[in-house]
C-alpha cells in the first residue's frame, strides 16, 4: 500500500470521523495509542498524527482498509512530514 495516494480530502475527512467519534472511541476502534510526541495541528484543534494517517487509508479507493499501527512508522520522517507537504501543521509535544 503506497502512502503517497493520500490526500488533505482524505485526511479532512478522517479528521471529521475523529470528531464524531471521539478521541477515546476513534483510538478504540482503530487499535491507536493516544500520541506522545506528533500531532496534527487542523481548526484550533489537535489529533493524533500517526491515527489519522492511518485510518484516512479507508478513504481511498474501496479495496483500501485504514492501516494499523504496526504497519507503518510515524514521527517527524514519515507521517509529520507526510502531512507538512499536505499542508498541515505539525505540532510537537
Amino acid at each position: 500500500m503506497k502512502n503517497h495516494e493520500i490526500t488533505r480530502k482524505e485526511i479532512i475527512e478522517t479528521i471529521r470521523e475523529y470528531d464524531k467519534k471521539g478521541k477515546r472511541s476513534f483510538l478504540r476502534e482503530y487499535g491507536f495509542q493516544k500520541s506522545r510526541r506528533y500531532f496534527l495541528g487542523f481548526e484550533n484543534h489537535e489529533y493524533p498524527s500517526k491515527a489519522i494517517w492511518g485510518v484516512a487509508h479507508k478513504f481511498l479507493p474501496p479495496e483500501f482498509k485504514p492501516l494499523k499501527s504496526p504497519e507503518f512508522s510515524g514521527g517527524a520522517n514519515t507521517v509529520a512530514r507526510k502531512l507538512k507537504r499536505l499542508g498541515f501543521e505539525i505540532l510537537l509535544r
